[in-house]
């Protein structure tokens, strides 16, 4: 809950505008804003015709109102605005409302015109057709990690803070600053009869100066030498900003013994200083709490979440899995606070130096383990403050919930004033890591370019990683011994797209992380650890004057990975057992999850048994008369292949795994669609009327409905809705039979895959429709328009979507993106509005319904 008294904005958590809440005055460039002082800028308008155009004056609004926001003197502008106390919070909350919303005005209307692919599927799709338009390739981008303060930014922020964390080996003191409205340079800037409180454009200014200065005080010194710092600046709703500051000393400098820290940090009162221990119990006390206040913003179910008072202690001791524990020695002595009487133990750890110099609360912390340091890194980048917001009379059982973010004017003027949120020192390079021919190639669908044009501009542009690679043979020298993530320490990488040597400044590197299920991505990124001076991807291959195929086997060769004797035996005890259907879903479940060093071996060794029935198979299904040995391989691997891109992977993600060499999409045409036409018809015909005869009148009138839509072509959506037991999942059976029956494609998906099995064919939504694990508002699904499942998508007469309010709101989002994209319409579900509701861990009522909004 806010605590402070002052204005404040909620911006709701997504893109669609809550009818509850106003519309904002950015439709009509003359609109005033609502409420607040008249300080539009004076417009010139020219007629053309019959339009009227306002003539630009080249600044945008945030640097317009940033001018305005600054104190002229009267005879120049006048100071009413500056007079207006809440009604100024307010201005300025309004204006960076409206700024922030143009802002994601144009990323929404623009960023859904770029599309992205990897530069050899590119290739391969305009060399088959040249003529292909820049809509029909590629999937649709939005890049919300390039708008700052977004979740993929803030994502991208933590792992660069944790790459210096890498680099330094942990970092040292974590320091907190918040503003004190009372300092000089604030109260001497005044107009007669204000406070502080109305005048945040003061209260900003002066803490960005303060913050920069103590940046300036650390790195001269005050805690020994800093090789490197981080800070993040953060708003609560308490009113004042604070910032977060993370320290990295040297190894002199480490504070590695209690009486070091001692002799920089204290956590007690000052006794024999009376000057500074005025400043400690002004600034440097907490609040008391517990038994004594339990009504205290820090109290969380009858206890402290700060977990004071503080226990006596005489010595600093350095614990595992938290910061060090500073000295409070009992002295007997209290001191009156606020009312109260408190000793040593409320005291918040300080530096006497900075409380002295800065006279504001400056908590300084000795990091003292890796837990701590991974604590403190989640809570610097958490992001921004929320609300939530309860709509409807008191005892009114259905309420509505708004999860908004909560903006205040001191962050709504740091954002006008374009002060930055966050910094650090050393830079961050971020590395490509990609296999040959898979760097991403981005272009615009509205774009003037041709698509072979964009595959011409995408092969000659270099990623970090090639570039590196020419950089070898450039300065060998020098780059034969420097790894790729170490790079761009001694270089950087230029406009040009090359490295060139570093004449001044240091960065740090960091390459994006590759699970060992990544396969190849994950063995480049092993070798790109080790080996350095690689000239290129089949110099980084060879080891020893020997190119392997794989850098899976160049990584075998190296030494750097295990046997496959546990998978061996798994797969000989179950080619005693399992038919051929089996094995091939173990083979692929070994292949997926469990990471084999030589999975072409274990191949090798097995597919006679993988591949037992696939002979009866070809010929049976008129695939393939007479198949040969050759022949029952190459379609095993197709198999194998198939069940592999189910769960978003291929067979070319394991390049020492035999490939397959013929085309067996021709021979059965889309894999995707011959699974769902290979349904026996008089089967599912049979099934179709033993249901048909028992649905009773409610379940009939939905059926004939849903028939109807499907045979009149009209792209409905249906939301079936009833308690469990009533015969929903009965209902889906038997629409499937008879569809199926009359040659028509259903598609059956669930939230989990437990419910997916209760569906003739089902399978879990993420699977059939490749949505990422990790989503937010922008999410998109990864179907590429050129897919068999494009394909498949566009010839399906129904999806069936059960238990759908069970899977948050940015799913069906991501996914009715896609379908547009590729399809042209919605997508209709069916699901079990009484089941639970999205599971959100750790979350409270208002996220929960949050995600079904």
């Amino acid at each position: 809950m806010p605590t402070a008294n002052e204005i404040a904005v909620i911006l709701p958590a997504h893109i669609r505008r809550p009818p509850f809440l106003p519309s904002p005055p950015h439709v009509n460039p003359d609109a005033q804003l609502p409420d607040a002082p008249d300080e539009a800028p004076e417009k010139e308008a020219e007629v053309n015709g019959n339009t009227t155009a306002t003539r630009r004056r080249y600044v945008s609004k945030v640097q317009f109102y940033r001018y305005r926001l600054y104190l002229h003197p009267p005879a120049i502008d006048s100071q009413h605005l500056f007079l207006s106390q809440k009604l100024f919070q307010e201005f300025v909350c309004d204006v960076w409302a409206t700024a922030e919303q143009s802002r994601l005005r144009w990323v929404w209307h623009n960023q859904n015109t770029i599309r992205g692919d990897i530069y050899a599927g590119l290739a391969d799709a305009v060399a088959a057709n040249v003529d292909a338009s820049t809509e029909e390739l590629g999937r649709r981008i939005i890049l919300p990690a390039t708008f700052a303060g977004s979740t993929r930014n803030m994502q991208q922020l933590l792992q660069d803070a944790l790459a210096i964390n890498r680099f330094y080996h942990g970092g040292d003191l974590f320091i907190t600053m918040t503003a004190n409205p009372n300092w000089v340079e604030i109260k001497t800037e005044l107009l007669p009869g204000q406070t502080a409180a109305n005048r945040s454009d003061l209260v900003i200014r002066v803490f960005y100066r303060k913050k920069d200065q103590l940046i300036e005080d650390i790195k001269k010194g005050v805690f020994g030498k800093v090789v490197a710092y981080l800070f993040v600046i953060e708003f609560q709703k308490r009113g004042l900003p604070h910032m977060h500051c993370i320290l990295f000393l040297d190894q002199e400098s480490k504070l590695q013994t209690p009486e070091h820290i001692d002799s920089l940090i204290s956590s007690e009162f000052p006794e024999d200083n009376p000057e500074m221990l005025e400043l400690i119990k002004k600034f440097m006390v907490h609040t008391p709490c517990s038994a004594e206040n339990l009504g205290a913003q820090c109290m969380e179910n009858g206890k402290c979440s700060k977990n004071f008072p503080k226990p006596f202690r005489e010595h600093t001791t350095i614990t595992e899995n938290a910061y060090a524990a500073t000295r409070r020695r009992d002295t007997g002595q209290t001191h009156d606070v606020r009312g109260k009487q408190v000793d040593n133990r409320w005291v918040v750890p300080y530096s006497p130096w900075l409380i002295w110099k800065y006279q504001c609360h400056i908590n300084v912390e000795c990091i003292a383990s890796i837990k701590a340091v991974k604590y403190i890194y989640k809570y610097v980048y958490k992001g921004h403050d929320r609300v939530s917001m309860q709509f409807g009379t008191v005892g009114n059982e259905v309420r509505q919930y708004l999860d908004a973010r909560y903006v205040s004017a001191c962050e709504s003027l740091w954002h006008i004033f374009q002060y930055p949120l966050h910094g650090q020192a050393p830079n961050v390079v971020r590395l490509q890591v990609h296999l040959p021919d898979e760097q991403f190639v981005t272009w615009r669908q509205d774009g003037q370019e041709s698509m072979p044009e964009v595959v011409l501009q995408g092969g000659r542009q270099d990623s970090t990683l090639t570039a590196y690679f020419k950089a070898n043979v450039k300065y060998p020298n020098v780059a034969s011994t420097v790894l790729y993530q170490n790079f761009p320490s001694q270089f950087v990488f230029s406009r040009q797209r090359e490295w060139k040597p570093r004449q001044r400044g240091f960065a740090i590197g960091r390459m994006n992380y590759a699970p060992p299920t990544s396969d190849d991505h994950f063995y480049l990124r092993l070798l790109l650890t080790q080996v350095a001076g690689s000239t290129s991807f089949e110099d980084l291959r060879t080891y020893e004057e020997v190119t392997y195929p794989s850098f899976k086997d160049a990584c075998l060769a190296h030494g750097l990975l295990e046997d496959d004797q546990e998978w061996d035996q798994c797969l000989r005890e179950a080619a005693a057992m399992q038919p051929g259907r089996q094995l091939r879903h173990l083979f692929v479940t070994i292949l997926r999850d469990c990471n084999p060093s030589d999975p072409a071996a274990l191949w090798n060794t097995y597919w006679p048994q993988i591949c037992n029935d696939l002979r009866y198979r070809l010929e049976h299904d008129n695939i393939r008369v007479n198949p040969s040995d050759e022949d029952v391989i190459d379609y095993g691997l197709f198999l194998i292949d198939q069940l592999l891109q189910s769960s978003r992977r291929s067979l070319k993600d394991w390049p020492s795994m035999p490939q397959v060499t013929q085309n067996w999409n021709e021979r059965i045409a889309n894999h995707l669609i011959a699974e769902q036409h290979n349904y026996d018809r008089e089967e599912q015909a049979q099934l179709a009327a033993e249901n048909e005869a028992r649905l009773n009148p409610e379940q009939r009138a939905t059926f004939d409905q849903f028939r109807q839509a499907i045979a009149d072509k009209t792209g409905q959506i249906f939301f079936l809705h009833g308690p469990g037991g009533t015969g929903k999942t009965f209902l889906y059976h038997t629409l499937c039979y008879r569809l199926r029956s009359e040659g028509k494609i259903v598609i059956c998906v669930a939230s989990s895959g437990i419910a997916s099995l209760l569906l003739p064919g089902g399978c879990t939504s993420h699977s059939s429709f490749k949505i990422p694990i990790l989503i937010n508002a922008s999410t998109v699904c990864t179907i590429t328009k050129t897919s068999p499942l494009a394909a498949l998508i566009c010839t399906t007469d129904l999806i069936i979507w059960d238990e759908a309010p069970m899977q948050h709101r940015h799913i069906h989002e991501a996914v009715d993106r896609r379908f547009q994209d590729i399809r042209g319409s919605d997508l209709p579900f069916g699901g079990d509005f009484q089941q639970i509701l999205p599971v959100i861990k750790k979350g409270s009522r208002p996220e929960m319904v949050g995600t079904c909004d």
